[in-house]
């Protein structure tokens, strides 16, 4: 997984930390457990190898607590292995932590010939380079006054400002967007692209997935503190928003095809004609899948088993994952019967314009007769998840919009 090709090589490495269990919150309490505090073992890593080469823009994504900012400090050397090897090949500069190597009580000025002493960077240096890092920072205002009178974005934007102007081979930099206005947000993207450009090697870990997708070389999933996932940025970026929705990793693997879940009820005429739903799922270019992409056209597809040949109709209900009836669809509502024959029957059904917001679902169906008798009902016979950016509310209308104004 790692040679010497790497720029930066990580192998089976391992951080542990010591946690007290019951931490006093007095100095009373501290005097008497001095010595005592019953601690326990949190595995923050575990045994996690990669490798990047140099000029690699890789991302590191995860939920909260999966690693991700251990993993970057590790590398940047803040952190001391508990086993494993790190090797990095380079000048490395980590964008980390809000703060660090800043003095509060130092001016922005002050900070910033301090900041950059610590990055490398030659007094004559930092004089040449001081305009361009006030301009990117857009803290031309301020950079007389104290850091400890300045908002955490202010913070972040002179710290970035100072950490790409130190010429590094190596960027870690850790969620520099969360942090940032929009007009600073599109300043960083726009060094992005530069450094994509460049033989500079990046780390970035982020929650945004277009981000990843856009700028990635490639991308690894980090999950409860091992590697999960290493891939394509658009193959993590679904895995990590499937995790997010409570989705098994191991279930992406399938072929979409779900077998039937919970609560079935079943019934039979008096001639024991039967017919049975055997599988269903989401469809997309006839293949099943379990995830779809926001605006993407899906179908939902069933396979029965029927006894009998007579007219039917098919009712489906749309649930989210607070178990709530959001949609129904019913073969009765289209005015055409169902004709169901002997043996195995595939049953397609395309929504006209149905955009499920970004979200968990479950699909439950029912066969009745014409008389209405229940043939099968299968109140959880598959779920699938829409992937995509955060919206409001359950779907999403495509409209047209005109502006009128009286004056």
């Amino acid at each position: 997984m790692t040679n010497s090709k790497h720029q930066i090589s990580v192998q089976d490495l391992v951080k542990r930390f010591k946690v007290p269990i019951d931490k006093p919150n007095s100095l009373r309490g501290r005097a008497l457990t001095l010595g005592k505090l019953d601690q326990r073992e949190f595995l923050a890593l575990d045994k996690v190898s990669f490798g990047i080469k140099r000029g690699e823009f890789v991302g590191i994504v995860g939920k909260n607590g999966s690693g991700k900012s251990t993993l970057l400090k590790l590398i940047a050397g803040i952190y001391q292995p508990s086993s494993g090897k790190v090797k990095v090949r380079g000048h490395l500069i980590p964008f980390i932590e809000l703060g660090v190597g800043f003095n509060l009580e130092l001016t922005g000025r002050e900070n910033v010939y301090l900041n950059a002493t610590l990055m490398g960077l030659s007094h004559q240096s930092i004089d040449r380079l001081y305009d361009q890092i006030v301009e990117f920072a857009e803290l031309g205002d301020f950079m007389e006054q104290k850091l400890k009178n300045y908002s955490s974005g202010m913070q972040v934007r002179l710290a970035f400002s100072i950490a790409i102007r130190a010429n590094a081979d190596i960027l870690l930099i850790d969620e520099v967007l969360a942090v940032g206005d929009s007009s600073f947000q599109q300043k960083c993207l726009d060094y992005f692209y530069q450094v994509k450009q460049s033989d500079t090697t990046v780390i970035l870990v982020t929650h945004d997935m277009s981000i990843v997708e856009q700028f990635c070389d490639r991308a690894i999933l980090l999950d409860q503190g091992k590697v999960s996932k290493v891939g394509s940025p658009k193959e993590i970026s679904l895995s990590y928003q499937a995790l997010n929705f409570g989705l098994r990793l191991e279930d992406q693997t399938v072929s979409g095809k779900h077998h039937l879940v919970s609560n079935r009820l079943k019934a039979k005429n008096d001639q024991g004609d039967e017919v049975s739903i055997i599988t269903g799922g989401v469809v997309v270019d006839n293949q099943y899948c379990n995830q779809v992409q926001f605006g993407q056209s899906i179908s939902l597809r069933l396979e029965c088993l029927s006894s009998v040949s007579q007219q039917c109709s098919i009712g489906i209900g749309i649930y989210d994952s607070k178990n709530q009836y959001l949609i129904d669809l019913n073969s009765k509502h289209t005015k055409r019967a169902l004709d169901l024959k002997k043996g195995r029957i595939i049953v397609d059904i395309n929504p006209e314009g149905l955009q499920l917001n970004p979200g968990k679902y479950r699909i439950a169906v029912g066969v009745y007769n014409s008389s209405g008798l229940t043939f099968d009902y299968v109140e959880n016979l598959f779920e699938f998840i829409v992937l995509g950016a955060e919206r409001w509310g359950l779907i999403s209308v495509d409209s047209v919009w005109e502006l009128n104004s009286n004056v």
